[in-house]
């Protein structure tokens, strides 16, 4: 699509493509052109319309917003985008490895991999070489 509007964008390329197409063509791809140009004009001032529509919306609600003069921790409150995030539980830790100064580390599987952790996984070893083992033998 690119190529397409290039070529209808140069007029050497435009001139060269269009050479030998007879005058009653060239105008009725004219034609075809001009209800293109309207619709593009058309949706094109159909969204002007909507944006302004909307901050003018926006821009009411702000008003009534600063009427109830809320402090900004009652905005937040009130306004904050999306759910509250739940606290996630405690989770006891399953793997258990060395890191690179000479202390263990560990890591509860969620998440992203310790740095250490993932440079032995590289190295060919296995996740389950260092599953931390449950009491009563349980993974």
């Amino acid at each position: 699509m690119k190529t397409f509007v290039k070529n209808l964008l140069t007029l050497r390329i435009l001139k060269s493509n269009l050479k030998g197409v007879s005058l009653d063509d060239l105008r009725d791809i004219m034609k075809n052109l001009e209800e293109v140009m309207a619709d593009a004009e058309r949706y094109e001032e159909e969204n002007r319309q909507e944006i302004e529509r909307r901050n003018q919306e926006l821009q009411e609600l702000q008003d009534r917003l600063n009427d109830l003069n809320l402090s900004a921790d009652e905005k937040r409150k009130f306004f904050s985008v999306g759910a509250p995030r739940r606290p996630r539980g405690t989770v006891e830790p399953k793997f258990r490895f060395p890191k690179e100064n000479g202390e263990e580390g560990t890591w509860t599987g969620r998440g992203r991999a310790p740095r250490e952790l993932k440079a032995l996984l590289d190295q060919g070893h296995s996740l389950d070489e260092y599953r931390i083992q449950q009491e009563g033998g349980q993974q």
